[in-house]
This record gives C-alpha cells, sequence and structure tokens, in this order.
C-alpha cells in the first residue's frame, strides 16, 4: 500500500469504511445486513442473532411498559437505554422464511413468494453476491451436511437432518509421548485441540457428547495429564462408533 500510494512507513491512513481484515469488520457487516433485514420486514430470533424470520400478514400489539433489556444485535453497542417507553409485543403471522446468517454465506427458505419477493426482489438486490445455490440432499453449508428425508414413501412432508460424518471420521486420538504423565505443554497443547475440535461438533450436531466436550472445556489446561488425554480420547472413539448420528428438525 506504502509503495502504490507513496506512502513512507511514517504515515498513518485513516479509513472512513471498514475494510476486510480489520477488526471492526464482521461487526460493521453485520450490522449493516441485519439492519436492512429488519427495514424490509425479517424478525430476529430472540435466540439466535444470526437467525432472522419473515412474516405474512404480520401484526404487532403496543403496549406500555417498563422495559430494561439489550437487544441480542446490540450486545456489543454502547448506547443502551432502558426505562418506561412505548414498545411492541413479539409480532404474530404465519412464517413464510427463514435465513440463517454465517458471516457472509447466508442460508435460506420459504414459500415461492418469500423467494421471489422478499429475497430475489429486496435483499439480494441489496448487496452484491457471487452466486446463489440450491442447497440439494448431501451438500454441505459451513461443514454441516444438509438432508431433507421423507417421512414415509406415500408421504410428501419431510424433516431436515444435520450430520456431520466427514469431520468426525477426520479427528484423530491424542498420542501421548511414552512417559509423559503430564502436566506438561505439550499435554497442553493436546487438549486444547481436541476440546475445540469436540467443541465444534457437540455444538453443530452432536448433542450426545454435550456433557463431555462441556466438561472437559471446563477444565484448567495447563493442569492436564494423561488421564484427561485417554478420557478425550474415549470420546472420539464415541463419535466415530456414532458417525450416523444426527439432529432432525421435523
Amino acid at each position: 500500500l506504502n509503495k502504490a500510494m507513496s506512502f513512507s512507513s511514517t504515515h498513518v491512513l485513516m479509513t472512513t469504511k471498514p475494510i476486510y481484515g480489520f477488526s471492526d469488520a464482521p461487526r460493521r457487516w453485520y450490522k449493516t445486513l441485519t439492519g436492512y433485514m429488519l427495514e424490509i420486514g425479517f424478525i430476529e430470533s430472540p435466540v439466535d442473532p444470526t437467525l432472522f424470520y419473515y412474516l405474512a400478514n404480520a401484526t404487532k400489539k403496543k403496549n406500555l411498559a417498563s422495559l430494561e433489556r439489550v437487544a441480542a444485535s446490540d450486545v456489543l453497542d454502547d448506547n443502551i437505554t432502558s426505562g418506561v417507553e412505548a414498545h411492541y409485543d413479539a409480532p404474530t403471522g404465519i412464517v413464510i422464511g427463514m435465513v440463517g446468517i454465517h458471516v457472509d454465506d447466508l442460508l435460506y427458505g420459504g414459500t415461492t413468494a418469500f423467494l421471489s419477493d422478499v429475497m430475489n426482489g429486496k435483499l439480494l438486490k441489496r448487496f452484491q453476491h457471487s452466486k446463489v445455490q440450491e442447497v440439494c440432499d448431501g451438500d454441505v453449508y459451513c461443514g454441516v451436511m444438509l438432508k431433507a428425508v421423507k417421512f414415509g414413501n406415500n408421504d410428501p412432508k419431510r424433516f431436515i437432518e444435520l450430520s456431520m460424518p466427514s469431520n468426525v471420521n477426520e479427528i484423530a486420538e491424542g498420542i501421548i509421548p511414552t512417559g509423559d504423565k503430564g502436566p506438561s505443554p505439550f499435554l497442553t497443547r493436546m487438549f486444547r485441540s481436541l476440546v475445540g475440535q469436540l467443541n465444534w461438533i457437540r455444538r453443530k450436531c452432536r448433542l450426545d457428547i454435550e456433557f463431555e466436550a462441556m466438561d472437559a472445556a471446563c477444565k484448567n489446561a495447563e493442569l492436564i495429564v494423561a488421564e484427561d488425554i485417554k478420557s478425550l480420547n474415549k470420546v472420539v472413539r464415541k463419535l466415530k462408533n456414532h458417525s450416523w448420528i444426527s439432529i432432525r428438525f421435523v
């Protein structure tokens, strides 16, 4: 940059817009994207700030009440107000579409009207994008395999299945050096690596290892001994022996 713009190493540049790679860029992008989504009628999930849904014939009931809360999308904002103010109850209506956000990857679905009028007609026109690809059975999104499975041969309804078989099979058990009973820096690094991998898979689709993964995450990594690595290796074997386990949304 210095060479291209004829600057020296002593110059300090002030940017007027967020730049990819800067620490504040992800937050700025999230606020820009979700701000427009809220503007065109999307509703943020109260339990997940990266999940938005769209209602048909949405109605709101206005109330006056004491309000002292922080919205999920405003956790990092400096200006948080509280007190008695007018607000609306959660809107009611028929859900016709949903959008999940993972940085700059969107996963969405809904009725024909939602896809044509809201997504193609508004959201995708507002932001430049490289491509729109239909997620088919067996496609992978952010490391998770998605499938739409029929209830039965004569039943048109389907449920969504989430699994991570390839990621599960890639996890390797920790190999403990001969004579290293711990604590040691090597076992600490190995332990942290295993815990990170297990927790990533656990929160995606393997709730069956919830207790073991969370229990390991609470341990002091600096005091890890060989027996702790062996315990995690058992969890890894459990994952691989039951790689077919998935989460299903009916």
